[in-house]
């Protein structure tokens, strides 16, 4: 009878502390625990007990003793419950490796959070909602955060301006909601229902306030977390909230602190603020970071830090200074070389122009700084220095503008094009008349890289009329390089003096070597044997020779197209906002300018397919050379994937058919738009072929058209396009007509 009562007792205790232990405890307390296993232990005991204690028996009303019949009533009734109930349960689950999937209440579940964000969570509190329950209505001001832990909730309610259409959205398991009342006082935008048993945490403002002030280095980041996903509308009403400024202007001040160790030299009290939280990529009210002051100032090792810290070292103050010129600016050799190792680059201020400073722009023409950048009001160091009337600098700018980019973009007025297709024009037929056109952009990477080998001469190769070869004479005189140049003839003119016209003239007079080659030993040997061939005779005389590709098409040469889209980007987004180009079509001769497009575009923001137009060989054996220079850049691209190469050659490379060369005639009387007859020519034409061919294909899209230039090749077409320009005539003047003088005297 004891042991009855003292059974009964102890599941009286457990029917009470069992639900308390789930409820209110991660595990129990060290001394209840051990009274627990206590407890199982003596139900562990009663089930043993049970196999041995005497039953009555309902229908003869005897005391039955015998321990099978007594062991076999009990199997048969609560044996089952009662072991299972006397089992650890909770070293069983632990045991399987997974963590208890239970709710607790807040002060336990911050046991094993760290001390510093057990301080912002404190401030949190646990709430549940039943089915059907609304948490928020809409059009209330509330002052309450809430985070979804678990369970299904749903945003009901009418966009703003639109009582017909109702929205339903589901909030996911850790989504936020109400943060937009919350940080910025304004209504309720959806009512949020609980569609099932949820659990969700809840952050009042004032204690939201409070953690702030403490910990304000982490505003940011929760700013971060509930503007992720946001449409526009609300991140604009959440990044002018009264919380967000708070931030900026902590944020300002802490910059403000980092601008003041670094302007002292104090190299550990910067790190120490950095440490703490600041950000050495904000700045102060000049918009002045801390590598600004550590330039102006020569301290290494603060710069050293905070390229470390991967702080931009190409961030313009409010003044238009960068970290690089003001170490330049205050004669910083070393910290000089540190930023441009870093990465650091320049552009000539304008103000250095218009005040005449020319040992300033001198240093930084020197330093690479590019002349073609454009103040607020559009002006480049070049109108500056007019404007400022220093001869000595204007010669020094006008000089240094040898390559004329970025080339201009405007729209191309083309006749009978498809319905609503647009074609616009990259005039890279402006680059400048002696090495104009796209050769020029390919020459910069590739002759920078002969100068750092010290090359003393340039070997390259291509046909009579090459705009490549007379591009590469020309640039390559400009750098006091000599030039040898193998140009392929007919066998019939190898042996001859090779005359003066079009692209001949130029190369001639800038003192290019020519070796003559013919048409027939070129397709028997092959470009890279015979240039290969020539710069072993050039080394054995002494010379150190640099040798570029046909049509300067290499990987290297790549670049000068790949930086060209970078160049569009930033044209479209200044001068031609709204225009979203959907192709880029361009003639091909050697490979290199598809393959930088090509590639150019699918890396950029462009996406813009590009439109190889053949005038030489077949597009097969382009698709595999341009991918031959693509896998050169490791690029992990498919050159049919990023660009579509058009037959275009007609009767041959650089032979032009009568109706070739009148369309070259059309186009320039009716557009004012020259184009030579090898490259943009026949491209133009097969263009304007496949449209009138395929309509479907091209209409409502908007096309560049980059134009390579080559204009000096029209020179070779003189007797072929005598007859289709043959509109002149004798003036016919009246002997009545009375002199009347103008300006000068031309005898």
């Amino acid at each position: 009878m004891a042991w009855t009562h003292f059974i009964l007792i102890w599941a009286v205790y457990s029917s009470f502390f069992t639900p308390l232990e789930f409820g209110f405890f991660r595990g129990l307390p060290e001394d209840l625990f051990l009274l627990d296993i206590a407890g199982q232990f003596a139900f562990l005991v009663d089930i043993v007990v049970r196999f041995f204690v005497a039953y009555r028996d309902f229908h003869s009303h005897r005391m039955v003793r015998d321990r099978k019949l007594i062991a076999l009533r009990y199997l048969k009734s609560r044996f089952t419950v009662d072991l299972l109930g006397c089992l650890p349960w909770d070293y069983i689950y632990k045991a399987s490796g997974r963590k208890e999937p239970v709710s607790y209440t807040e002060a336990s579940g911050l046991q094993d959070v760290p001390v510093s964000i057990r301080h912002k969570a404190i401030s949190v509190h646990e709430e549940f909602f039943l089915p059907g329950e609304v948490i928020i209505e809409q059009g209330n001001v509330i002052d309450q955060l809430y985070i979804v832990c678990h369970g299904v909730l749903e945003e009901v309610g009418n966009e703003e301006g639109d009582e017909t259409e109702e929205l339903c959205t589901r909030l996911q398991t850790y989504s936020s909601f109400g943060d937009v009342s919350f940080l910025c006082n304004t209504p309720q935008r959806y009512t949020v229902v609980a569609r099932e048993l949820c659990r969700v945490l809840r952050l009042d403002k004032h204690s939201f306030t409070e953690i702030l002030k403490i910990y304000f280095l982490d505003g940011r980041i929760i700013l971060n977390n509930l503007l992720e996903g946001k449409d526009l509308s609300i991140r604009k009403k959440l990044l002018e909230s009264d919380i967000t400024i708070y931030i900026g202007t902590h944020e300002l001040e802490l910059a403000t602190r980092v601008n003041c160790a670094a302007y002292v030299g104090d190299l550990y009290r910067v790190k120490r603020l950095i440490e703490a939280g600041a950000d050495p990529n904000n700045t102060d009210y000049d918009g002045r970071c801390a590598l600004h002051v550590a330039a102006s100032k020569g301290y290494e090792d603060i710069t050293v830090f905070l390229i470390e810290q991967r702080v931009n070292v190409n961030k313009i103050d409010n003044f238009g200074n960068t970290p690089l010129l003001e170490a330049l600016k205050n004669g910083h050799d070393r910290v000089e070389s540190l930023l441009t190792d870093a990465g650091a680059s320049l552009t000539i201020d304008d103000t250095a122009a218009s005040e005449g400073l020319y040992q300033m722009a001198e240093l930084l023409v020197n330093a690479g700084a590019t002349v073609f950048s454009k103040d607020r009001w559009g002006n480049t160091p070049l109108d500056e220095a007019r404007i400022g009337g220093d001869k000595k600098l204007i010669k020094l700018l006008e000089v240094t503008r040898s390559s004329q980019v970025p080339t201009p973009i405007h729209k191309w007025n083309l006749p009978n094009l498809p319905n609503n297709t647009e074609i616009w024009l990259k005039r890279d037929d402006l680059t400048g008349m002696q090495m104009s056109g796209n050769k020029v952009r390919k020459l910069e990477f590739l002759l920078a890289d002969a100068v750092e080998q010290g090359a003393d001469c340039i070997i390259t190769i291509g046909g009579i009329q090459s705009n490549h070869c007379r591009a590469t004479a020309v640039a390559a005189r400009y750098l006091n390089l000599d030039c040898y140049l193998i140009l392929r003839t007919s066998k019939v003119f190898v042996d001859q003096d090779p005359g003066l016209t079009g692209n001949l003239m130029v190369e001639r007079l800038v003192g290019a070597n020519i070796e003559l080659i013919s048409k027939t030993e070129y397709a028997k040997i092959g470009s890279v044997a015979l240039t290969n061939h020539l710069k072993e005779k050039l080394i054995s005389e002494g010379r150190k020779p640099y040798v570029i590709p046909v049509g300067g098409s290499n990987s290297l040469g790549t670049w000068g197209y790949i930086e060209a889209i970078r160049e569009i980007e930033q044209q479209l987004q200044s001068g031609n906002a709204g225009v979203n180009f959907d192709d880029i079509a361009v003639a091909c001769g050697s490979g290199g300018t598809i393959a930088g497009l090509s590639l150019g575009s699918w890396l950029s923001s462009l996406k813009a397919k590009v439109h190889a137009f053949s005038v030489c060989d077949d597009p097969d054996y382009f698709h595999g050379f341009v991918q031959d220079l693509l896998d050169g850049l490791d690029a992990n691209v498919d050159s049919r994937d990023i660009v579509n190469i058009q037959d275009a050659k007609g009767m041959g490379y650089a032979i032009s058919t009568p109706e070739e060369l009148k369309f070259v005639k059309d186009i320039a009387a009716t557009t004012g738009v020259v184009l030579d007859p090898v490259y943009s020519g026949k491209a133009v034409y097969a263009l304007l072929k496949d449209m009138n061919s395929n309509p479907k294909k091209w209409e409502g899209r908007k096309i560049l058209f980059v134009h390579t230039g080559g204009l000096l090749g029209l020179y070779d077409k003189v007797e072929q396009m005598d007859s289709l320009v043959g509109n002149w005539r004798r003036m016919d003047v009246p002997e009545s007509v009375p002199r009347e003088d103008g300006i000068g005297k031309m005898f």
